[in-house]
């Protein structure tokens, strides 16, 4: 199964090879404003304001997970050999990508954001609780989701240092959500080449991050550290996309 946690060490290591006086943003190359320096911010505004979006879509989307979990897979492209009969092949009783979403793969990686900010929050205030047990996975997933956005302001705001984890979480999340939800099969998945781009704190570098196939609104290549779309002069590059190339 493909993963869409974001490679963390890759970002702190790309980040320790570039000057650290460049005021760049955590989840994109733009240069900090004045303004967004001043109020010691480690994010953009813009990039809050996305992150903030993201989390209300990923709350938007949930619900409609269990609408569609009970129609089935999608049908299988023309060519495809058809699943062989009896117990062991039988046909998935649902939607098993909305099972997984269901049972975990939206609470996972977002529990794992959580964890990581209280663990931050009580460096500075013991008092701040540890990650609750809230119950369901609709419980949980509200739980979270109300955590993440009241405290989006303080990491954002220079409280956390690589609020560019969750914002990969959530990018991908809302389109596998998406794709799952309108029917679609295709999903983000992530490369083994990394990042051919400059990097954006050392242009004299290779940026280095983790790619990422997303095959919609548009097939684009992105990376995961420097947010860049990867042009098609690189894409034959790619071995590891050459089969999506052609699907």
């Amino acid at each position: 199964m493909t993963s869409i946690y974001h490679d963390a060490a890759v970002v702190r290591a790309d980040r320790a090879a570039g000057p650290a006086e460049v005021p760049v943003c955590q989840c994109c190359p733009r240069r900090l404003k004045l303004e967004e320096l001043s109020a010691g911010r480690g994010v953009c505004w813009l990039c809050e304001e996305r992150i903030a979006v993201g989390l209300q879509e990923i709350r938007t989307l949930w619900p409609r997970l269990s609408e569609v979990v009970h129609q089935g897979a999608a049908p299988r492209d023309e060519g495809m050999p058809k699943p062989p009969s009896g117990p062991d092949g039988s046909t998935a009783p649902g939607n098993l990508e909305a099972y997984d979403l269901l049972a975990g793969g939206v609470t996972g990686p977002l529990l794992a954001r959580e964890d990581e900010w209280r663990a931050e929050l009580r460096r500075h205030d013991p008092q701040w609780p540890l990650t609750p047990h809230r119950g369901s996975q609709d419980q949980t997933v509200a739980g979270v989701l109300e955590f993440l956005g009241s405290n989006l302001r303080w990491a954002c705001g220079g409280g956390y240092t690589d609020v560019d984890d969750l914002d990969t979480d959530v990018r991908l999340l809302v389109r596998r959500m998406t794709a799952v939800v309108n029917n679609d099969r295709r999903r983000p998945c992530t490369l083994k080449a990394p990042c051919p781009l400059p990097s954006r704190t050392d242009p004299a570098d290779m940026c280095g991050g983790e790619l990422v196939y997303e095959p919609i609104p548009e097939p684009v290549i992105r990376c995961g550290l420097c947010k860049q779309r990867v042009g098609y002069q690189y894409w034959t590059d790619l071995a590891d996309v050459a089969g999506l190339l052609a699907a």
